[in-house]
Order: C-alpha cells, then structure tokens, then sequence
C-alpha cells in the first residue's frame, strides 16, 4: 500500500518504502500500551481509593420505584473468619510518628493475612477509612468482614506505646484488647504477639509453619518500613502532575525507598512493582515522543528494568491469582508471547483476585471477543 495506490513489492523502490517509518510507529504503539497496562494496573491496584467495582466496597443500590431519593449504601454479607485492619492512629506528633503507625499497622496487616483460614481485607480498601470517623459496624458492612482490628500508637524517644484491640463488628463488643509499653526494638515481637493473639481469638489453630511464615511476611526493620511508607507518599503525589517528564522525576524520588526495602525484604512485591513503574514511564514517554532519550539506548534499559523489576514480583509473589497476574503483566513485556492466551485463561478465572480492571486492555490487545465477553461477565 503505498501513497499513489497498491503496488506489487517488485515495482516498490526499497530506498523509498516508508515501511520501516510504519514499523516504529507500531512500536511505539504497542510499547505505549503496555506502559499504559502497567500503570493503570499499579495505580489501580496500590493507591486508588476503592471504586464501586471492588467487590470490598459498597455499591449504590437500586432504588425502587417508589422509593425517596436518599441513596443507601448497599452491604456486603460478612464472611467468616474475615476482618480488616485499620490504620493504627498516631498519639504522638514527630515527624516520623504517623509513618510509624502506618507501617506497624502494614506490618500486623501483612502478617495476618499470611493465615490461609483468615480474610484480610486489602490494605487499599482499609486505608480508605484512616482519619474517617466512621462507626465500626459501618466501616465492616461497607467491607463486608466480621470483624475489625484498630489501635494507637504514641512514641516518646525509644519508648512505644501501642494499644490494639479486635472488635466484632455485629454488636461492638471487644473480642480482645491489649496495652503495650516497649522500646523501639522490641516492636517487632508486640507486632507478631497482636496478630498471634487476633488469630488464637478467632479460634485459629496456629502450627510453626503458620508462624514461621507470619515473620516472614514483614520488613522487619523499623527504618526501612518507615522509609517505605515515604517512598509510597511520594509515589502517589508523583502521579498528580501533568507533565510526563515531571512525573518521572518525581518517581525518581520515591524509588530508592523502595530499593532499600527489598534489600531488608526481599519478598515485599508492592516495592518490586513500584520500581517498575519509572522505567516504565521513561519507555512511554521516549515511546511518545513526550522526551529525548538522554543517552543512547536509554529505552532499551528501561524496558530490561521493567522486566527485572516484573520477574522479582512475579518470583516472590505467593501461588495463586496475583503470581498468575503478574504472570501476564511481565509477558507481555516480553520478545515471546507464547503461551499467553492460556497465562490470561488462568489469570481471568474467579478468586481472590486484585482488581482486574485491566484485563480488558489484554483482552482487546489480542482481539479475542471471547475474553472481552468473559470480562464483562465477571464484572456484572
């Protein structure tokens, strides 16, 4: 196909063939939509508040016809052995204080929900209701657990105090509750003693296994998961600008937080993902043309970045939805796709998902009608 009409190859001049000019625009078409892919997917799933598509968020209901116009939340039915954990509120006015309280109650969170028999809300959906003076029967419904864990946190030097207690949201009663005063390098043990003490209430029976995995699940470092709820602060206010080349400067900031948290803990994906993320934004923008490669092969870098970073999420990230997931999301940024339609059969079935909202864009990208059809009908 050429400007004058279609033309054999033969009759086609080779110098003057604009089909390598179309070649890289097609590149770039399909770098900027997986770069918008991932994205989207880390956006969504790490620091948006939760949208009525969450299936731990209450939806609008229908109204009857003869109904008033007040509109009710609707609320999810509580599953057993469910709860949520909210952020722990900061009594003390450091400058690290509510970092501190933030990755305490990130780090109890974590560990509970490592328990196979237990629900956990995301730390998504929880944190959606920090600094909200919402009643704790409310609070459950809108997230449809049966229970909720809240607690203070107030430093004073290397002196601590964390009070926590396990509400069960049907009637308000305190299931368990517990004060207590330590310095900064006993945290570690207060925080596996409140989630131990959360599960053995539930009637939950705790083997070493079990345990075992509880201490791995943490930072375990009272510096670096400070520094992680810094970098995440940063990552999200990077988000808020409208120049893409003052985007990524601003990721930039938050990215070595991250790169120090997996020295301590490794396992940590969130940190892995959101290091992907401003490599991710340098291959777009210089994909866009929106940026100048600063140096020669800057593009190529970033995408052997993203792929790193995607690999490590995918390695640590535990067995079942989120790895087969991830296992699309670093496919794709792969020379091989083969064997994707079968990674996206396994990461579109039913489960305990993260959001998927994103599947739509693979689902189109392949032109497979059969996975629109099936998106749509999971999110019905």
């Amino acid at each position: 196909l050429t400007p004058e009409g279609i033309k054999r190859d033969l009759e086609v001049d080779r110098e003057a063939s604009i089909a390598p000019r179309t070649g890289r625009r097609l590149d770039r078409g399909i770098i900027a939509l997986l770069v918008i892919v991932l994205g989207w997917f880390l956006v969504d799933e790490f620091y948006l508040e939760p949208r009525s598509s969450d299936p731990t968020v209450a939806i609008e209901r229908q109204k009857p016809e003869n109904s008033t116009d007040v509109e009710r939340p609707d609320v999810q039915p509580p599953v057993t052995n469910s709860l949520a954990v909210l952020p722990f509120q900061s009594m003390s006015s450091g400058p690290d204080d509510e970092y501190f309280a933030d990755g305490l109650t990130e780090e109890i969170l974590n560990a509970l929900a490592q328990i196979p028999e237990l629900l956990v809300t995301a730390r998504t959906s929880s944190f959606h209701f920090k600094g909200r003076n919402l009643p704790i029967p409310e609070i459950a419904a809108q997230l449809g657990v049966e229970h909720v864990v809240e607690g203070s946190v107030r430093r004073s030097g290397e002196q601590v105090r964390i009070t926590a207690q396990l509400i069960r949201a049907s009637d308000g009663f305190h299931l368990w509750s517990n004060t207590y005063d330590r310095t900064l390098e006993d945290v570690f043990a207060v925080q596996e003693d409140i989630a131990r003490s959360i599960v053995e209430t539930l009637d939950i029976v705790l083997d070493e296994e079990k345990l075992a995995v509880m201490r791995r699940s943490g930072i375990g470092d009272i510096n670096t998961f400070i520094g992680f709820q810094k970098g995440r602060e940063l990552f999200v206010a990077a988000h808020d600008a409208h120049d893409p080349r003052v985007m990524v400067t601003a990721i930039a900031e938050a990215t070595p937080y991250f790169r120090e948290t997996v020295k301590v803990a490794p396992g940590l994906v969130a940190a892995w993902l959101y290091m992907a993320d401003e490599p991710a934004h340098v291959l777009f923008n210089i994909a866009a043309g929106t940026q100048e490669a600063n140096y020669d092969g800057e593009a190529q870098q970033a995408l052997e970045t993203v792929r790193h970073e995607l690999d490590q999420a995918w390695e640590y990230a535990r067995p079942g939805h989120q790895r087969d997931i991830l296992d699309v999301e670093r496919t794709l940024f792969q020379d091989n796709w083969v064997g994707l339609k079968e990674k996206l059969d396994r990461a579109l079935r039913a489960g305990d998902c993260p959001r998927d909202n994103w599947m739509t864009e693979f689902a189109m990208t392949l032109s497979s009608p059969e996975m629109v059809h099936r998106f749509e009908q999971e999110q019905m």
